[in-house]
């Protein structure tokens, strides 16, 4: 059942304000673009999880930290630029880090999970 053994650090202590959930409409099938998308994604290390997906409208979604709204919107602008015109929409949420979170990530929460 264990894939990974790993710790879930507070990204407040390590610098970082910002989470970031990226949803985007590519124009080809994310499949189609695999070998590119993962050469994007290993060059930032901020970027914890990011795969296809299915909804809204959307076809790719992606999970990221920032250290500040200059470190995001820098981000974002050399994702667009790297990605060019094959984004055919992109939306953002942004999370503070630093604000009320009512469930902070944990992964302990699924061993309280009861069966059904």
């Amino acid at each position: 059942v264990i894939k990974e053994f790993t710790v879930i650090p507070d990204f407040v202590k390590m610098g970082y304000e910002i989470m970031a959930i990226s949803c985007v409409k590519k124009k080809m099938p994310v499949t189609e673009l695999r070998e590119k998308a993962v050469k994007w994604w290993k060059k930032y290390p901020n970027v914890i999880f990011a795969a296809g997906a299915e909804g809204m409208g959307k076809n790719g979604v992606m999970i990221s930290l920032h250290k500040s709204y200059t470190d995001f919107s820098n981000f974002v602008t050399e994702q667009l630029r790297y990605w060019g015109d094959e984004i055919a929409d992109y939306d953002t949420m942004l999370i503070s880090l630093k604000g009320i979170i009512v469930k902070p990530l944990s992964l302990a929460y699924l061993a309280e999970q009861e069966e059904t």
